[in-house]
């Protein structure tokens, strides 16, 4: 729906570009009477952008809002781009990849007080943007759609989330924050641009900044297997020390496990992850020395190398320990029985 007196405006095709509160306050000028923005990220969406966009503009058209539809689009090769312009949509092209980064692109090129988002696989009904905008209007400043009150088709959300992952998340938020919103991850939503500036968004993907399982999650996973196997082996230790000093007598599965656990045992399973890991170190430490000791490439094979040189040493020396913790009175770990 055309609003006011309309200008060109450039819009720089890069999702890492965000306008000020200056400049966009300056851009909203431009168009007066603007009330609101609906702002659809979109990627390869071909099949369903078109409603999308059709469904904003009937609702506009039907309730005599004056407001746009803008379509960040973050790469698309089947067509999306031009079926959106067909349908009476403007396209920011967006250069940075994830749905966060093509969503701030498309708010920060979006020219509407009020912005409404959603996404571009139709699976929202962009013919409730009246009911959002009516929201607006009585000074709500962040508006929640709610799947659970409307109609969701089989399949389209897993039982998990419908029922535990949801409600509980949802709840906590009520809880904790006295949000009272009843589907804390319904992907419709209108807020004001005030509201969006304050919040200061950063993330360029879904909800949280990508997680990447690399070198560093690697270190932690080799420090709380150390830790883990360490605690493991405290505990061995005070329930082997309980039952050898008789204080725990009945304990029928400790005594099976201590009539074929025995101290060679332990020395073999030991022994036998120091070689592993060992050879593991070897092997690293040649190549490395083969290339002349320059910069090592290879820290993930020595973190997971040297993970089982050290289990090794902790279960030999643990082994060494919980046979000397069972001479007691003359009895020995496996011998129980016979005293």
């Amino acid at each position: 729906m055309k609003c006011g007196k309309e200008r060109d405006m450039m819009v720089p095709p890069m999702g890492t570009v965000l306008t000020s509160e200056g400049s966009q306050a300056a851009r909203n000028e431009m168009w007066h009477g603007m009330e609101v923005s609906v702002v659809i990220p979109c990627l390869n969406e071909a099949n369903s952008v078109a409603h999308c966009v059709d469904k904003a503009r009937k609702a506009f058209e039907a309730a005599g809002l004056c407001g746009e539809v803008v379509v960040a689009d973050n790469g698309s090769t089947d067509g999306s781009i031009q079926i959106a312009e067909e349908h009476g949509a403007r396209v920011i092209r967006v250069a940075e990849r994830g749905y966060g980064a093509a969503l701030r692109a498309g708010i920060a090129g979006s020219r509407g007080p009020f912005i409404i988002m959603g996404d571009a696989d139709d699976s929202y009904d962009f013919s409730d943007v009246p009911r959002f905008v009516e929201m607006y209007r009585q000074r709500y400043d962040v508006i929640m759609g709610n799947r659970f009150r409307g109609k969701i088709k089989p399949g389209a959300m897993p039982w998990h989330h419908k029922y535990i992952g949801n409600p509980g998340l949802t709840a906590l938020l009520n809880l904790f924050f006295h949000a009272r919103i009843g589907d804390s991850h319904c992907g419709m939503r209108g807020f004001t641009r005030a509201i969006y500036n304050r919040m200061d968004l950063r993330s360029t993907g879904m909800e949280s900044p990508h997680v990447v399982l690399d070198i560093h999650t690697m270190i932690f996973g080799v420090i709380f297997t150390l830790l883990g196997v360490q605690i493991l082996s405290i505990g061995s230790f005070a329930k082997v020390f309980s039952y050898s000093e008789r204080f725990d007598r009945g304990n029928i599965s400790l005594k099976r496990v201590l009539k074929r656990v025995t101290l060679e045992s332990g020395l073999l399973l030991g022994g036998a992850l120091f070689t592993a890991g060992f050879a593991g170190c070897a092997w690293v430490t040649w190549r490395w020395a083969a290339g002349g000791f320059g910069e090592l490439h290879e820290v993930r094979q020595v973190l997971f190398w040297a993970m089982w040189l050290f289990l090794g040493v902790q279960v030999i020396f643990a082994s060494f320990f919980l046979s000397m913790l069972g001479i007691s009175r003359g009895t020995y770990i496996g011998d129980y029985d016979l005293k």
